[in-house]
């Protein structure tokens, strides 16, 4: 006797051997809401932008919420190179699709594609790393530590994606 051939009490089918009631045939259903001009690489230039910004406002908060710009390196260095590494990575991202002519652009373009990754190592090392450092150091401060292990997961996610 078969699987879907058995009942189960008072003659109802299992659910795993039940097709749906209202279904809509697969060819009305459109799969991809991508815009007609738009190009698979777009989806992962706005995933890697992602994290590149939120360093880059990371910055801009503490520099407006300092005042002064004291901790250069909470305020003016994720500020200024995140918009150093997005600026790069738009220049790489346009210069990687179109066919290389010219020798000294492909200069530009490897030197365009090493500011994020420079820009994500800063970022999970002294946002992520060093913030889990001084979370451990401070007693098990609870905002540092989820400050640092956030910083370090959502760049790390930002450096694999740009590297696929």
């Amino acid at each position: 006797m078969r699987h879907a051939d058995t009942e189960i009490g008072g003659g109802a089918k299992c659910w795993s051997c039940r097709t749906p009631q209202y279904s809509l045939p697969v060819d009305t259903i459109r799969l991809t809401a991508r815009p007609s001009g738009s190009s698979p690489g777009d989806g992962l230039a706005a995933r890697v932008t992602i994290p590149l910004l939120a360093a880059t406002g990371y910055g801009a908060f503490n520099l407006i919420y300092s005042g002064s710009g004291a901790g250069y390196l909470y305020t003016f260095v994720p500020l200024c190179g995140g918009i150093a590494a997005v600026i790069g990575f738009f220049i790489w991202f346009v210069m990687s699709s179109l066919p290389p002519k010219v020798s000294c652009w492909k200069n530009l373009l490897v030197l365009c594609g090493f500011l994020p990754y420079l820009y994500f190592v800063y970022a999970i090392l002294f946002l992520g790393i060093y913030m889990l450092y001084r979370g451990i150091e401070q007693g098990g401060s609870i905002a540092l530590l989820a400050g640092g292990l956030f910083w370090t997961i959502f760049q790390y996610r930002g450096i694999y994606l740009f590297g696929k």
